[in-house]
């Protein structure tokens, strides 16, 4: 049970896949907005009569079709920033990490160690890394793993 067999490809599984999802509603809401945009020329699309009412020369069709492409950039453009977003807080949080675990590695090298895991030196004492401890530092736990270990 140490090492877990499922591997979900790295630490937060969940938002990850949020991230993917916003992606691929940006796109759906591209292709439905392009949709609509053509929809409006071909004169048979309801929900543009109801929203900007029935257009009945070119100007005004022209106008919807334009009013629906600049709502379609504008919703996908917020979606695919929700979901970069998104990918940077996990990218801000592994480099945290990293440095953390880089950190406690050259003070745990660079201190004498006391009998109790803490570094003996000048300052505050600080935790040697090892054991779960590094393990957590490292990012190899992933989420089946905490289930199956009971946390």
């Amino acid at each position: 049970m140490r090492h877990p067999h499922l591997s979900s490809g790295g630490r937060y599984p969940v938002l990850r896949t949020l991230a993917i999802l916003y992606l691929v509603g940006a796109v759906v809401l591209i292709v439905m907005g392009v949709w609509q945009a053509v929809n409006v020329f071909r004169g048979g699309d309801t929900l543009t009569n109801d929203l900007f009412g029935a257009p009945t020369n070119t100007s005004g069709k022209v106008m919807a079709s334009a009013s629906w492409l600049a709502a379609t950039f504008i919703g996908a453009l917020g979606m695919v920033a929700i979901a970069e977003l998104i990918k940077l807080f996990i990218d801000i949080e592994h480099n945290t990490r990293t440095a953390a675990s880089r950190t406690a590695t050259a003070v745990a090298t660079a201190d004498v160690v006391a009998g109790d895991g803490v570094a003996a030196h000048d300052g505050p004492g600080v935790p040697i890394i090892g054991g779960r401890g590094a393990k957590l530092m490292e990012g190899d736990e992933t989420a089946e793993g905490a289930l199956l270990r009971g946390h």
